[in-house]
């Protein structure tokens, strides 16, 4: 077993300019090593409303400076007796991700490899928030650029009704407009976009087998890192007939409805959340 300690010094602030508008973000400095961090950039709309259940729609552009020196809200999720979270004030409002760069010497312009990650949580738990992979000292050591992600889980990520009010895998969708976004913009912050490897541990491993057989994510990424999971799992993929059963079971024990096209004119969020609990 190999232990890792570092000491990390709050710096300075930094701003980028991207396709979107201007983003403020933070230096920090680790063992020597300077990382421009920002933490909370928005690649979607807030899905909430009219978005709820939907698949996701990129991120308009915005007037103001964003302030990317907080850690995002993690998505709606049923809260855990220990956690690692820097912030559990769940939200719907909640598609965001958070970017590391090193610092490179004068010397050194070169575009860095990326590094994409999906976090764990059987698509139920889990945010980019936690404490456990936070990517500055990976940044750091790896001269790469980091990048973790939300994105939606349980009810509001995966709820499928065979209508396009709620057309399943919202959050894989989440994970590749995310993708997409970093396409954009990763060279912004120093990244080479023809050098992202996506990866990621169990429930994440599971997307990131899935995103390599997506055709919507060609050209997105180059490589693909999978630990502790793959799609093959069983379980993990059902068929829509089997879905829809469960969805429309579970919305009977809540009182949401007895027919389909009744669950989504009258499916809240406070409904979605409690199905998460059923």
């Amino acid at each position: 077993m190999i232990f890792i300690s570092y000491v990390r010094i709050n710096a300075k602030s930094v701003s980028v300019s991207v396709k979107n508008g201007i983003i403020n973000g933070k230096t920090e400095t680790i063992d020597g090593k300077h990382v421009n961090v920002f933490l909370g950039i928005p690649y979607a709309e807030p899905p909430v409303h009219d978005l709820r259940f939907k698949k996701p729609v990129p991120i308009k552009k915005w007037t103001q400076p964003i302030d990317a020196t907080k850690w995002p809200n993690p998505c709606y999720q049923l809260p855990l007796i220990i956690t690692s979270m820097k912030n559990n004030n769940f939200s719907e409002d909640c598609l965001y991700l958070n970017i590391w760069s090193p610092i490179s010497s004068q010397s050194d312009d070169s575009l860095k490899a990326v590094m994409f990650f999906i976090h764990s949580g059987a698509f139920l738990y889990g945010t980019s928030s936690d404490e456990h992979i936070e990517g500055l000292a990976l940044s750091a050591m790896g001269d790469v650029v980091v990048i973790t992600i939300n994105y939606r889980l349980n009810t509001f990520g995966f709820l499928y009704t065979g209508t396009d009010e709620s057309p399943g895998n919202m959050g894989l969708l989440d994970q590749s407009l995310a993708l997409e976004w970093v396409n954009d913009n990763i060279r912004y912050f120093g990244g080479d976009s023809h050098r992202i490897t996506v990866f990621g541990e169990s429930s994440g491993a599971w997307a990131t087998s899935l995103h390599i057989i997506s055709p919507i994510n060609r050209n997105l990424f180059k490589n693909a890192i999978l630990m502790s999971g793959a799609a093959l799992n069983y379980g993990l993929v059902v068929e829509p007939n089997i879905a829809l059963k469960y969805w429309l079971k579970q919305s009977k024990l809540i009182g949401c409805c007895d027919e389909l096209n009744a669950c989504d004119e009258k499916f809240t969020k406070h409904k979605a959340l409690r199905l998460i609990t059923v």
